[in-house]
C-alpha cells in the first residue's frame, strides 16, 4: 500500500502541475514549415565526457579486496555543473558478476591551467557475485583533482564506495579517465523537420559541423563453453548460454570504431549471467551505402553471475562479422569469436546474430566526414528516462519470503521512429526489498500521444522484453515480458514526468507481479544525415 500511495501522489503531481515551464535557454523557437518541410535550426552544442575510472576496494571478509571498474556517459549541464547515467562492475578478486547502474553528477571547477577539481555522487542499484551488498543500494561520493589536457582527462579521486543496507563499506583512491565529445541538440518539438545544412546555425552563426556515423545494435549472442569450463561450483559447465544485449558503435574514422556492449541471459542454466564490455573494431566494406561488409573486433570488460565461473570478472572477446547493408540505415549479419575469463574457468566459442541500426550525426567541427552545404539534415527525437520502478510482492525462488516488493533504480532511453512510433532500450537494478543483484535489461517498442489539448497528458503504451536476474526473483532462464501503460505531463520544451503500471512475466519462471514506474524524462532532437 505504500508503493501505490507513492504512485497517487506522483500522479497527483502530474495532473496538478502548471501546463508549461518557461524553455530552457538554448531552445528553438517554433517556426512555420514550407511544404517541402524545409527551414533553418539554430542549434546548440552540448558537450561532455565518457568517464572511465578504477579502484580496489577493501570487502568485509579479511583480506578481500574487489577491483571496480566505473563507467559513465556524462554530460555538461552549467558552469562546471554535470550529471548523467554511469555504472560499476568487477574484473578483479572474487566476486565476477557483481554490476551496478545509476545517475552520477558533479561538479568540476577550473583551478589553475589545466588543474581541476572534482566532486560528485554516484547512486544506483544492483550487486552480484555473491558480495554482501544487501538491499542493493550504492552510495558513492567522490572528490579529487584533474589535469585537462583537451583531448582526454586524467583524475586522482578518494572515493568511498558504501552499500547502506548490505555489509560492503570502504575508502580507497581511484584513478580515471576522461574523453571529451561533443554533439548538437535542438528542440524536441523540431523532430522529423528537414533542414538544409547551408542555413544551419550555432549559437546564431554558422560554424564547421561535420558527421559522425553511430551504430545501434540489437544482438543476440550463444556461447558454447569449452571442456574446461566450470561453474562457481566447480561442476563442469557444458550448457550453451544464451544472451540478449544492444551494443553502440561510434565510428572515429570511414573504418575504425569504438563500441560498447552490454548483454544478459535469457536461455541456458545461466540466468543472472551479466556483461559489459568496451572495446574497437575495424570495418571492411564496400564505399557503397549498400552490398557486404565485415568487421574485426576485441573488447575487454567484466562479466559474470549465473554461477558461471568468470573469477574476478575480467572477460575478453574476439570476434569476425560477416554482414549484409540493405539500406544505408540498415544492416544485419553473423558474428563468430571467441571468449574467455582472464582468471576465472570460462572459455567458449560465440555465435551472434547482430541488426543494426545507423546514423550520421552531425556534430560540431570537422567529424569523421565535413558537412556540405548541400547536406539535408532531419532531426531526430530522443528521450532519456530517469526511472524508479517497484515490482509488488514478486514471486521467489524456492525458500524465500516473497512478501515484500522489490524497488530498482533505472534508465531508459528511446529513440522516435515516427511521429508517435519509437524504439526502446531500458535497464534498472535493485536497490531495496532484499533482492540485491537483481537486474534487468529490456528492449521494445512504444507508442506515444500528443498532448492532450485540456490537462496536457500524453498516453503511453510499450511491450518489451529482454533478460533479467539474480536477487532470487523466479525468472526461470531470465527471459522477461514486460507490457506497460501510462501517462505523461511535459514541464516546458524539454522536461516531463511519466507514470506507468504493468506486468513483469518470466517465460519460464514463476515471476508475474505488478510493476509501478515513476521518473523524470528529457527530450531533445539531434540533426543526422537525411537519407
Amino acid at each position: 500500500m505504500k508503493k501505490i500511495s507513492r504512485l497517487l501522489f506522483f500522479l497527483i503531481l502530474l495532473f496538478s502541475s502548471p501546463p508549461c515551464l518557461a524553455d530552457n535557454p538554448g531552445t528553438l523557437p517554433d517556426a512555420p514549415q514550407s511544404s517541402a518541410q524545409r527551414e533553418s535550426a539554430a542549434l546548440v552544442a552540448r558537450t561532455g565526457r565518457i568517464h572511465f575510472s578504477y579502484e580496489q576496494l577493501d570487502m568485509p571478509k579479511a583480506g578481500e579486496n574487489m577491483g571496480l571498474l566505473g563507467f559513465a556517459y556524462l554530460f555538461d549541464i552549467y558552469h562546471g555543473l554535470y550529471g548523467g547515467i554511469g555504472g560499476y562492475g568487477a574484473v578483479d578478486g572474487e566476486r565476477g558478476g557483481f554490476f551496478t547502474g545509476g545517475l552520477e553528477g558533479g561538479y568540476r571547477l577550473d583551478l589553475i591551467g589545466p588543474l581541476q577539481a572534482d566532486v560528485g555522487l554516484f547512486v544506483g542499484g544492483g550487486g552480484g557475485g555473491a558480495a554482501p551488498q544487501g538491499g542493493g543500494l550504492m552510495l558513492r561520493p567522490h572528490v579529487g583533482l584533474g589535469l585537462d589536457l583537451e583531448k582526454l582527462r586524467l583524475g586522482l579521486d578518494y572515493s568511498r564506495v558504501k552499500f547502506p543496507n548490505g555489509e560492503i563499506d570502504s575508502d580507497q583512491v581511484a584513478v580515471s579517465l576522461d574523453f571529451p565529445f561533443a554533439t548538437l541538440h535542438g528542440a524536441t518539438r523540431q523532430r522529423g523537420r528537414v533542414v538544409s545544412a547551408g542555413d544551419l546555425g550555432l549559437g546564431g552563426s554558422a560554424k564547421p559541423f561535420g558527421f559522425a556515423e553511430e551504430s545501434l545494435v540489437l544482438t543476440g549472442r550463444s556461447y558454447f563453453p569449452s571442456g574446461s569450463s566450470r561453474t562457481t561450483s566447480g561442476r563442469k559447465l557444458d550448457d550453451r548460454i544464451d544472451l540478449v544485449g544492444f551494443e553502440y558503435r561510434r565510428y572515429i574514422s570511414r573504418h575504425g570504431y569504438l563500441l560498447a556492449e552490454f548483454g544478459g541471459a535469457l536461455g541456458g542454466s545461466a540466468d543472472g549471467y551479466a556483461e559489459v564490455l568496451f572495446g574497437a573494431g575495424h570495418r571492411f566494406s564496400l564505399e557503397e551505402e549498400r552490398g557486404p561488409e565485415a568487421a574485426l573486433s576485441l573488447a575487454v570488460g567484466g562479466a559474470g553471475g549465473g554461477a558461471v565461473d568468470t573469477g574476478g570478472g575480467a572477460v575478453g572477446r574476439a570476434g569476425l562479422s560477416l554482414g549484409w547493408r540493405f539500406t544505408p540505415s540498415f544492416a544485419a549479419g553473423l558474428e563468430g569469436g571467441y571468449f574467455s575469463a582472464l582468471d576465472g574457468d570460462f572459455d567458449a566459442a560465440t555465435v551472434a546474430l547482430k541488426v543494426s541500426y545507423n546514423l550520421d550525426s552531425a556534430v560540431p567541427g570537422g567529424g569523421v566526414r565535413r558537412g556540405e552545404e548541400t547536406d539535408s539534415l532531419e532531426l531526430v527525437g530522443w528521450q532519456v528516462r530517469a526511472s524508479h520502478q517497484s515490482y509488488l510482492s514478486p514471486q521467489r525462488k524456492s525458500g524465500v519470503d516473497d512478501s515484500d516488493d522489490v524497488h530498482l533504480v533505472g534508465v531508459k532511453a528511446d529513440l522516435m521512429l515516427a511521429r508517435y512510433l519509437y524504439l526502446s532500450g531500458q535497464a534498472a537494478g535493485g536497490y531495496d526489498g532484499d533482492a540485491g543483484g537483481y537486474a534487468v535489461g529490456l528492449v521494445g517498442l512504444g507508442l506515444q500521444s500528443e498532448p492532450s489539448s485540456i490537462l496536457g497528458l500524453r498516453l503511453h503504451g510499450e511491450i518489451l522484453a529482454g533478460a533479467a536476474g539474480g536477487g532470487g526473483i523466479d525468472v526461470g532462464d531470465g527471459a522477461i515480458v514486460q507490457p506497460m501503460l501510462g501517462l505523461s505531463r511535459d514541464l516546458g520544451d524539454n522536461l516531463g514526468l511519466v507514470a506507468q503500471v504493468g506486468r513483469v512475466m518470466a517465460l519460464s519462471g514463476d515471476l508475474d507481479a505488478t510493476i509501478l514506474d515513476v521518473g523524470l524524462l528529457y527530450r531533445f532532437a539531434t540533426p543526422v544525415l537525411a537519407r
